[in-house]
């Protein structure tokens, strides 16, 4: 992946069917008519999600990338707000294309979809109808099949924790699913036949850290503490946690199947054993028909780390083909002060230097600290995402920051004593948690577990997009949260100069 941030952000609206659509275009610097992309996101997503995380990548390597909040969501027009209509987003798609061919500074021949989750499957869809598209990816997708939509209730039912076989759980039972699938159904015509005598809406929640009961089901979209540990932070940060119930109508009343049968373009699908039923994705791709297709099937990284973690972003769009070679501008530099030039592109949070001196001085805290004690302690650093293991035998590393790299990682950590986090994860359910569990899972003689400022790493950094301590304990698994009752959890609340106002952290109580 090249060094970031060299793009320029430009907020834009278009019209869709009445209504207006509001974006952020991301444009490359010195490029001239660079190829055009449109990202669609997940299942009620905003734009400043997933889709933020491949523009900016796509920007990078040189194509002007537009990112758009749907027709009643987030900037854009449109009521109700919080319809989960998939045919409205791909009608949103084909505007964005039509945004895109018009400006005149983008390359109208050259246009593509890149969709992540839901957003996927439709990006195909749109691609077999629309001839402007050259190409489409697809990205950890919720391929809409009925068989997907039955799935994706019943796993709302069970506790799935990071790390778990989703195969070896307790599912309900196949008569279960369809019964709480026909009860979602029968909620969302009551609510529509409510809203077209009265006008009403019903809302519900989108999501819900309870998992459903299997024989009854949950009111909320999606439930249970898989989709919380992702969706819930953003809750804090202003995402609007309802949706229209009588959108179930639409949303369940949608297929990819037909579309992508008549696919024609060329298609990438990247998905894994960990993401979305799988076979579904295997079946959506077989059925194809372009031999212009590839699919890459990664078991080490699962659904919610295609979204936002930053090395599984930078090696879906660069490292996996997302872009076509041909168009790729820059070459990778191991270099810390380009490689967090990120943060203040993303975020404007920070300027480059302290963000490369809040790198050194993690580091620096690392040393100091393990250097007067005698027993191995571990480190979960979370500016450049890794684990340290140090200790009187020597210091092991895992740069690889994905499942795999975690397992292979935690076959050390059984002798620790202490663990200690220097700053807080950018978004909880991510790498960082996922490091976080296995950790306190594989460390039996783990006696103290801390959460570390060191510095210029202070919990103000990325304040818009990370959570206090408290409310990190509230998004891990119950598991993980009855493990951290037996230690003795402290923080260090030194602050940045010139950010006293923002408040000390305060201890969790067990």
């Amino acid at each position: 992946m090249g060094c970031h941030g060299r793009y320029t952000a430009e907020k834009v609206t278009y019209p869709s069917h009445g209504e207006t659509i509001t974006g952020i275009l991301y444009l490359p610097k010195d490029v001239a008519n660079p190829p055009g992309v449109v990202v669609l996101g997940p299942y009620s997503f905003v734009k400043e999600q997933a889709p933020l995380q491949y523009a900016t990548r796509l920007a990078d390597e040189g194509y002007a990338t537009l990112i758009f909040d749907p027709r009643t969501v987030g900037e854009s027009t449109g009521q109700p707000r919080r319809l989960e209509n998939p045919k409205m987003k791909n009608e949103d798609v084909v505007s964005g294309l039509d945004y895109l061919a018009g400006r005149g500074d983008v390359d109208a021949e050259r246009l593509f979809l890149v969709g992540v989750c839901q957003g996927g499957p439709e990006c195909l869809d749109v691609a077999s109808y629309d001839d402007r598209v050259v190409a489409v990816a697809s990205v950890t997708g919720y391929y809409r099949d009925h068989e997907t939509d039955v799935w994706m209730i019943c796993t709302g039912c069970v506790n799935i924790e990071p790390g778990v076989d989703v195969g070896s759980l307790k599912m309900p039972t196949p008569e279960q699913g369809e019964a709480l699938y026909q009860a979602r159904i029968g909620r969302a015509r009551k609510a529509k036949e409510l809203y077209e005598k009265t006008g009403q809406v019903t809302y519900q929640p989108l999501v819900d850290p309870k998992a459903a009961d299997p024989d009854v089901g949950s009111l909320a979209g999606l439930p249970g503490p898989v989709a919380w540990a992702w969706y819930g932070p953003w809750t804090l940060k202003g995402f609007e946690n309802r949706y229209a119930v009588m959108s179930d109508l639409d949303h369940f009343g949608y297929s990819t199947v037909p579309g992508v049968a008549k696919l024609t373009k060329p298609a990438l699908v990247i998905h894994g054993d960990n993401c979305m039923n799988a076979p579904a994705a295997k079946r959506h791709f077989e059925s194809i028909p372009t031999k212009n297709k590839k699919l890459i099937w990664d078991n080490g990284v699962s659904h919610f780390q295609h979204y936002d973690q930053p090395d599984v972003v930078d090696s879906n769009v660069a490292g996996r083909g997302i872009r076509p070679p041909k168009h790729a501008s820059m070459k990778a530099r191991d270099n810390y002060r380009k490689h967090y030039a990120m943060i203040r592109q993303v975020t404007g949070v920070l300027a480059e230097d302290h963000a490369y001196k809040a790198v050194q001085d993690c580091c620096l805290e690392c040393q100091g600290t393990i250097s007067s004690r005698a027993h191995w302690s571990c480190f979960l650093l979370t500016w450049r995402p890794r684990l340290i293991l140090r200790g009187p035998e020597g210091e092991r590393y895992a740069d690889q920051n994905n499942d795999s790299g975690i397992q292979e990682f935690c076959s050390g950590v059984r002798n620790i004593t202490e663990f200690q986090i220097l700053g807080l994860p950018f978004f909880t359910g991510t790498w960082q948690i996922l490091a976080l569990e296995r950790i306190l899972g594989a460390a039996q003689n783990l006696k103290t577990f801390k959460f570390v400022s060191g510095g210029y790493s202070c919990w103000h950094i990325r304040a818009r997009s990370q959570v206090s301590p408290t409310q990190l304990i509230e998004f891990l698994s119950p598991r993980t949260q009855k493990t951290l009752q037996r230690f003795s959890l402290n923080f260090d609340g030194r602050v940045e100069p010139g950010q006293r106002n923002f408040p000390k952290p305060k201890p969790i109580t067990p």
